[in-house]
């Protein structure tokens, strides 16, 4: 329990007033002060030494825990912000933060939550662009014009390759030795000694840095990997200013150029290029807050990075020791004599950096661009060193800046995290004068900034040094599990002694083999992976396209075998069999196209190398195969394991295929022959194909041309609708329909090739469809009213088209029916139940009961044939479906009345008069004569009416 409540919230109290009125320079310095205070522990003997007499209410770990809980809660808004995910869920899961503040602890779960989501959706704002090496033409720097003479433009064009080449040396070997690299820059700059070229180069080199912009904060998910399981035990602070590896070599070279003049241009192009950037306008009225940001983050990172540059320039003179070389960073840290500090003030109180820092500063506040020239002077001010930052510009310049820091009240909380935070930074420099902060007086009622910029992740772009917190956190905890350890899989040690022996020559082995690569050309190299990648693809191509397919037939064909063999025909038991066998095939095939692939492979490989290496590694040819081969082998053998690794490669459902074998029982066609795939169809009865080449005829004779013979495609549609396993009920129905049209479609292009040929392999198919058909019994015929109305036109009746057909769950196809009591002879559609007779016999028969619909009487009107042909041939149709019984006499009825209730010109009439009267002398039929009575008074009555059309 702690003690001393009331003194501890006053405390409290003024710890958060201070840090509220900006009177504490650094925030998350703070931050990180009462986070350690937070997981600090404390043993007994450290409590029992704390001394009674002396007031010190902190000293026990319950008051100084009580005090860092409240004081976070009152930096809540802080944290939520600067702390990454893990973190916030680290310290929300505090025993100590539940204990003391539960409501701390559920806000920072909360946050953690909502930032959970947030990167979820989160993209990445600066994708880095990674050099290809190619050095373009730049006509600003790389024209003759732009020199004084065309000697020194040669000479920059040296200097410029041998820049490059020095670039890419370094790259190359990172451990080089600073003789080396002193020696080739001297080399480098006595190329050009004038002037003007060592202002091109200066210009060259800050472009080149520019270019060179630090990686993204935001890791992936290899990085974050990676860097779990590596763990390094001292993880890197950002507190102090450094380099980066890619920064590493301009700042060498920098270093070990001892040449002041280029040293000179070298800052004027430096400050050049500040100045253009900073007085760039990053908002812009026509793009979104998206490409604002992502510009503004650009141009911040490059101008921190020149800045930080220029800086280094700047004190570069004075970081010299005797000898004339580069003292280390961590030595311009270190506080001078007071003496030689003094002396030093005297030397250079006087003098001014490249550019007016001051009236930049100044310039910026009244322009509200604080979050773009603030962050590169702090890079700036960062580089200097510990006399320079003394003298009277600078420290007029610090107090500017103390003032700003001072007057961040107003700001957005965004923006005002991140300037306090890169602030903060630079005050907590351990050669930065502090005590100038007690000098400062505020010259400024109010800053404001016009849009906010900033967001979480360009916060964390910009300000490294925060993942200071989150790391302490992170190894907080990982300390906090002392007796826990990362699962590593032991290697196992064989006691045999051969095994030993084997496994100490397989690594010797690999060991060479790696040793040899590494002597080989950069060339070789890529030659060789190149040639073990696409060798290894084709191999993988011609597993896939022979072996796989073979297996499959071979499996299909074994799997009928066994299945029609076995006397037992109990589901589970064949199932079983089943899986037995495809599982064996597996193996089988992996070990047999394993065998086939490597043969091909080591001749692919030796005519591969032979062709694309050098004759100079002649001699190398035979162990650079052998080690392609057995690249290539490793990475086929890595492929099988990935996709051949379960029997769904030969049969993706095992059970579905045991269903089906058993239906197909005798009829099973063995389609595992020597035939190209174009022959698919034709291997089996499809009814997809059957369907799609009778619509392929139709189209084309009601384009008037000939198509291919139609009697195999009719035969192909029988064969489909009489007990095929591949033909459902829906299909059969579309063949039906089809066949129908097919029939219409012929008789009105082609009605003098209409014999009984066809009418028999119609048949055939009807036959199939409608097996259950009868003749029905005819009904009483009423004589239908005229209407009213005639148009010449075909404009007042409906085209009745055939349905689609259905599914088997589905009820019957709905049907045009006629109702005589209905006024002006609308036609109506009912589709709840069929009225035709021929449909209680059998449903399919309905589509015979269309055959005189106003769409197919149109369609023979409009034909080019002779009209007597048409209609001649239609009336044998029609009698052809009569004494089959695909037709009723009370369909036929149904259908004439329904025809006459339509208004038609006198020469259609005409036409149905004379095929009535051509199906009623045809028509024999030994009943009553009630039909061919009734077909002979419509083709008399119908055939002579007068044609009056309406006003």
């Amino acid at each position: 329990m702690w003690h001393q409540r009331e003194k501890i919230e006053d405390l409290v109290q003024i710890y958060d007033a201070l840090l509220k009125n900006n009177l504490i320079l650094s925030v998350n310095t703070e931050i990180y002060y009462l986070i350690t205070i937070l997981l600090s522990k404390q043993e007994e003997d450290d409590f029992r030494k704390v001394d009674k007499s002396v007031q010190n209410i902190m000293k026990t770990i319950h008051n100084s825990t009580c005090f860092s809980v409240k004081s976070l809660w009152n930096l809540r808004l802080v944290l939520e912000i600067i702390l990454d995910k893990n973190a916030l869920k680290t310290l929300g899961e505090n025993k100590k933060i539940r204990s003391f503040y539960p409501d701390l602890a559920k806000f920072l779960l909360n946050a953690y939550g909502l930032k959970c989501e947030m990167e979820s959706q989160r993209k990445l704002i600066l994708e880095n662009r990674i050099s290809n090496g190619i050095v373009c033409f730049n006509l600003d720097t790389d024209n003759a014009d732009n020199f004084p003479s065309l000697l020194s433009f040669q000479n920059f064009k040296k200097q410029r390759d041998m820049f490059y080449e020095i670039l890419r040396w370094y790259q190359d070997t990172q451990n080089s030795s600073r003789s080396s690299l002193r020696a080739r820059i001297k080399s480098l700059l006595s190329c050009g000694p004038s002037a003007a070229n060592h202002a091109h180069l200066a210009k060259l080199f800050v472009h080149l840095l520019a270019e060179c912009l630090p990686p993204n904060e935001q890791e992936s998910k290899l990085s974050k990997l990676q860097r779990r399981l590596t763990c390094p035990n001292a993880p890197e602070s950002h507190r102090l200013p450094h380099f980066t590896e890619k920064e590493m070599f301009y700042k060498d070279f920098i270093m070990y150029a001892e040449n002041e003049c280029f040293r000179v241009h070298l800052k004027d192009a430096l400050a050049s290029e500040i100045i253009s950037l900073d007085s760039k306008y990053i908002k812009n009225d026509t793009s979104n807050g998206a490409d604002n940001t992502r510009e503004f983050l650009l141009v911040s990172k490059k101008l921190g990075l020149l800045a930080k540059f220029l800086g280094y320039l700047t004190s570069l003179p004075y970081a010299l020791d005797m000898t004339g070389k580069t003292v280390p960073t961590i030595e311009t840290y270190t506080t001078p004599k007071e003496k030689v500090l003094e002396n030093n003030l005297d030397l250079r109180n006087y003098s001014q950096p490249n550019i007016d820092l001051i009236g930049i500063l100044t310039t910026t506040l009244e322009n509200n661009k604080l979050c773009i020239t603030l962050p590169w002077l702090i890079h700036y001010l960062s580089m200097l060193d510990y006399t320079t930052l003394r003298t009277t510009y600078y420290k007029n310049l610090l107090k500017t800046i103390f003032c700003i820091y001072e007057n961040t009240k107003n700001l957005k909380k965004f923006t005002k995290i991140f300037l306090k935070s890169i602030m903060g930074w630079l005050f907590d420099l351990p050669h930065f004068p502090r005590e100038l902060f007690s000098e400062c007086t505020s010259e400024f009622k109010s800053i404001t900034i016009d849009e906010e910029l900033i967001d979480e992740s360009v916060l964390f772009e910009l300000c490294p040094f925060l993942k200071d917190i989150n790391v302490l956190l992170t190894n907080k905890v990982t300390e906090k599990d002392m007796g826990t350890f990362r699962h590593i899989t032991p290697v196992s040690l064989s006691v045999n002694v051969e095994d030993r022996m084997r496994n100490k020559e397989r690594e010797l082995q690999a060991r060479l083999e790696e040793e040899f690569l590494k002597s080989q050309p950069s060339s070789t190299r890529r030659v060789l992976e190149l040639v073990i990648e696409r060798v290894t693809s084709s191999a993988v191509k011609e597993l896939t396209a022979n072996c796989l397919n073979d297996a499959r037939k071979r499996c299909t064909e074994m799997a009928f075998k066994l299945v029609n063999s076995s006397k037992d025909k109990d589901k589970p038991t064949l199932l079983q069999g089943l899986n037995q066998l495809y599982t064996e095939q597996l193996e089988h095939l992996r070990t047999t196209s394993l065998e086939q692939a490597r043969t091909h492979m080591r001749a692919r490989v030796s005519s591969a190398l032979s062709a694309l290496l050098p004759s100079a590694v002649a001699q190398l040819h035979a162990p650079l195969v052998a080690f392609a081969c057995k690249a290539c082998n490793a990475k086929l053998v890595k492929w099988t394991n990935e996709h051949w690794n379960s029997t769904a490669v030969l049969c993706k459902n095992i059970n579905e295929e045991l269903n089906t074998l058993i239906m197909l029982g005798d009829n099973f066609q063995n389609q595992l022959n020597d035939k190209p795939i174009t022959l698919e169809f034709t291997t089996f009865d499809s009814p997809a194909f059957a369907i799609i080449s009778l619509k392929e005829q139709i189209c084309l004779l009601l384009d008037y041309e000939d198509g291919d013979d139609i009697y195999p495609i009719l035969d192909l549609c029988a064969r489909c609708t009489i007990k095929n396993p591949y033909c459902r009920p829906p299909a059969q129905k579309a063949i039906l329909q089809l066949s129908v049209d097919y029939c219409i479609v012929f008789v009105s292009r082609k009605p003098e090739q209409l014999n009984e040929k066809l009418l028999l392999s119609l048949h055939n198919i009807w036959n199939n469809c409608c097996p259950d058909r009868k003749p029905s019994s005819p009904q009483e015929l009423t004589v239908p009213e005229r209407r009213a109305s005639i148009s010449p036109t075909f404009t007042d009746f409906r085209e009745e088209r055939a349905p689609t057909p259905i599914s088997d769950e589905e009820g019957p196809i709905g049907k045009v029916i006629y109702d005589e009591k209905e006024k002006n002879g609308n036609v109506v559609t009912n589709d709840s139940k069929v009225e035709s007779p021929n449909t209680e016999s059998d449903p399919n028969l309905e589509y015979f009961d269309r055959i005189l619909c106003p769409r197919n009487i149109v369609l023979m009107s409009e034909s080019n044939r002779k009209s007597s042909d048409i209609w001649q041939a239609l009336a044998d149709v029609l009698v052809f479906m009569l004494k089959q019984a695909y037709l009723s006499e009370d369909s036929l009825t149904e259908q004439c009345l329904a025809v006459y209730r339509q208004d038609w010109p006198q020469n259609i009439l005409e036409n149905l008069s004379t095929c009535m009267k051509c199906v009623s002398s045809k028509w024999n039929r030994s009943s009553t004569g009630k039909f061919t009575l009734f077909l002979d008074f419509l083709a008399d009555f119908c055939g002579n009416m007068d044609f009056e059309p309406l006003e």
